[in-house]
């Protein structure tokens, strides 16, 4: 497969599908949603971002419909 990489100067700012921009702007989108906590513990913070990285993918569909298609699919384990 032919990946195309745009270099600016010697930095490499993008390779196929992947930009440093939609890192920025999930970093931001992730900082926004965490501060609202207002710290957490250090064990919880992984979950949050994968909480955030999961809304982020799905910010443009209903994240209502998106997690009721993923649970019937796959009834969550309660135990």
């Amino acid at each position: 497969m032919l990946q195309s990489a745009l270099l600016v100067g010697q930095i490499e700012v993008a390779r196929g599908n992947s930009h440093i921009n939609g890192i920025e702007s999930f970093w931001g989108y992730a900082k926004t949603r965490l501060v609202e906590f207002k710290g957490m513990d250090k064990k919880m913070f992984n979950l949050h971002l994968k909480k955030c990285e999961f809304r982020f993918n799905n910010r443009k569909q209903n994240i209502y419909r998106v997690l009721l298609a993923i649970f019937r699919k796959e009834s969550p384990k309660l135990s």
